[in-house]
């Protein structure tokens, strides 16, 4: 092989080295390869060198731009082999271009901007390729394109002929007669016609991204990271809770994921309870909670979810903060009080009530105490769970004062799963619960009452497990008629469980002014049936 081996090399050698590889006694599959075989590589390398920008990975720029190259000088020396061209004539050809095309530099037009530049640069190229209409310059556009990108290049050659909208408004309102038109394709179950529609509402986009000032293949390639990314999110979640999505539902999916959330969060504040001021193993005066909202739309361990929709997290975080509160410790099996209040309290009854799958009471005790102002009482008592009893199950915990008067209750489920080394760090909350799906169907009632005042808008829901089942994490839904969020709105209490015959009232409130129809109330929950409900505005 005649190749002089060097310390550094240049754009000759790269030519040189191509023609040697495709020469006999070359690589094989150097000399194999046509413009047809390696076009997909080029455009591979292309993408490479874009997400080496958009990573600002300078080394990795240097090298994808290199395997670009290396695609350019293959070509070029295909067609040489053919004594049709080389890479020099490309170059050539390449260089007389840019001079001729910027006759505001090398000539004695005047550029004093970029849109006069580019102005110059379309005139010239107009000019010398034939291309004087709107739809030659449409023509001239390569065909294989990404597919956005090629429509917003052909919108942009319409727009400047004066073919466009006026305004934004005018793109808006054909993407809603495009979705229209879709929906009338698929009631006719015509697959031709629904692709074509369906075409056009991405055409429609494409032109509203125009408007905003947004390049639509960027945004798409944007949005589909985060997917990803969110996605990734949502199945370490799955793997963690032993959630199988095939056979999951999103909307079980979202429901599972909101009462581990609760729970996690429960957990991390009732820890600091059991601790503060030094009551407990540890001395703890206060608790940083970083991190308040979360990248995953109801499936959320944190307060808030991406589109800032309050999680099952934020209820039983404010239930695990009362300033009078009953809570169970996973670990321990014990009942404990915490008095958040600068006085003490005498003569209260602390219960704990254990409850099987089937919402049969299996296990009830209570006990006095006094709590000392601002102060525990730990492990007021144990839980004995039976032996037999089932995989899952529930804790039902009430306070009452010296008349018999509920000041606190809470609520946990539970299951035999033994939360030890590393488990214990998701133990309580994650595992074990498979046999949720086993509870009983439990039935709610509800009455609603509007009321309006001082440009608020209040909705007053009693809801009342009328059932012999516990009627397990349930939710309430503040929507507009688009079943989309009234925000913002405020409850009083959600993602709550009901004992048989326990009754609940929820307010919720939002400014008049929010709403722009009819709104409606969701109930919805693990083991109950969905009421959809339209309320009076």
């Amino acid at each position: 092989m005649d190749f002089q081996f060097k310390d550094k090399y240049n754009i000759d050698d790269l030519i040189s080295l191509i023609t040697l590889l495709r020469a006999p006694g070359g690589c094989p599959w150097d000399r194999e390869q046509t413009h047809t075989s390696i076009k997909s590589n080029f455009i591979e390398e292309t993408y490479e060198v874009i997400e080496a920008i958009n990573k600002n990975s300078i080394s990795g720029l240097r090298e994808e731009l290199g395997d670009v190259l290396l695609q350019i000088a293959l070509h070029c020396e295909m067609e040489s082999e053919k004594g049709n061209f080389t890479f020099n004539d490309v170059c050539d050809e390449l260089c007389k271009k840019l001079i001729v095309r910027h006759p505001h530099v090398f000539g004695d037009a005047v550029a004093n901007n970029t849109k006069e530049a580019l102005d110059s640069w379309d005139s010239v190229k107009a000019s010398l390729k034939g291309t004087k209409t709107a739809s030659s310059k449409m023509d001239s556009i390569a065909l294989e394109l990404p597919a956005l990108m090629r429509a917003q290049k052909v919108q942009s050659k319409a727009s400047k002929v004066g073919f466009d909208w006026e305004s934004q408004d005018g793109a808006f309102s054909k993407l809603n007669e495009e979705i229209n038109e879709l929906k009338i394709a698929i009631s006719h179950n015509n697959q031709a016609e629904i692709e074509d529609e369906f075409g056009d509402i991405l055409f429609s986009c494409v032109n509203i991204s125009r408007f905003i000032g947004v390049d639509s293949e960027e945004a798409l390639k944007a949005s589909t990271d985060k997917f990803i990314t969110r996605f990734k999110l949502v199945e370490k979640m799955a793997l963690e809770n032993n959630i199988d999505m095939k056979s999951s539902s999103i909307e079980e999916f979202a429901q599972k994921g909101q009462f581990v959330g609760a729970i996690n969060s429960k957990s991390i504040w009732e820890v600091w309870n059991y601790n503060k001021l030094d009551y407990g193993d540890r001395f703890c005066s206060g608790l940083l909670f970083w991190y308040h909202n979360c990248p995953v739309r109801q499936v959320s361990a944190r307060m808030w979810d991406w589109s800032l929709e309050p999680t099952a997290s934020l209820y039983h975080t404010a239930n695990a903060l009362e300033p009078l509160h009953v809570q169970f410790d996973y670990l321990k099996n014990t009942v404990s009080v915490i008095n958040d209040y600068y006085k003490s309290f005498s003569n209260y009854t602390v219960m704990a009530q254990v409850y099987d799958i089937n919402s049969r009471k299996v296990f009830e005790k209570s006990a006095k105490i006094n709590l000392p102002s601002d102060g525990v009482i730990n492990d007021v008592f144990t839980i004995c769970f039976p032996e037999d009893i089932s995989q899952i199950h529930f804790i039902k915990l009430r306070l009452t004062d010296e008349r018999g008067r509920e000041v606190s209750s809470n609520f946990y489920w539970r299951s035999n799963d033994k939360y030890e080394g590393k488990d214990t760090t998701t133990g309580p909350a994650a595992s074990g619960f498979e046999d949720l799906v086993k509870m009983k169907r439990a039935r709610l009632v509800s009455s609603c009452k509007v009321r309006k005042t001082d440009g608020q808008f209040w909705v007053d829901v009693t809801l009342r497990n009328v059932s012999n089942s516990i009627a397990f994490f349930n939710q309430l839904q503040f929507l507009d008629q688009n079943l989309s969020p009234v925000r913002p709105s405020f409850y009083t209490d959600n993602f709550f469980s009901l004992m048989p015959g326990e009754s609940k009232l929820v307010t919720i409130e939002t400014a008049d002014q929010n709403l722009k129809n009819t709104p409606v109330l969701v109930i919805k929950g693990w083991n109950i049936e969905r009421k959809q409900i339209n309320l009076e505005k």
